[in-house]
């Protein structure tokens, strides 16, 4: 019973990351699933992944019922993020983990320093 209850507390933390900051969550739930699901680090993006597609979703609804949303300004947005997720998701598994981490770890610091300025 107690393995049951991990996965789903998890999960609710990295959508209320999610859902308050509008990302996040995924950092959250990364490591989580590395050290208490047991997943090899290759396996860790993409699973979290799946949770956090639903889990945007949801934050998406709320948000856009809420405050409403302009989907016309977004598209184009929209259009470069999938263009840059394929690139990223094809290269995924070219670059060297250590990498990946140094990348991610300069940009949660470029933008913990933005939000101060």
């Amino acid at each position: 019973m107690r393995k049951r209850w991990k996965p789903a507390l998890f999960g609710a933390l990295a959508g209320a990351v999610n859902g308050s900051f509008g990302a996040g969550g995924g950092m959250v739930l990364a490591p989580l699933l590395r050290k208490f699901g047991g997943l090899q680090k290759r396996r860790v993006l993409p699973t979290a992944l799946s949770v956090m597609l639903p889990v945007s979703a949801v934050s998406f609804a709320v948000c856009a019922l809420q405050q409403g949303v302009d989907l016309p300004a977004a598209w184009p947005y929209c259009l470069g993020g999938v263009l840059g997720g394929l690139l990223a998701g094809g290269l995924y598994a070219k670059i060297p983990l250590r990498w990946l981490h140094l990348a991610l770890g300069l940009l949660i610091v470029w933008g913990g320093v933005r939000q101060f300025l």
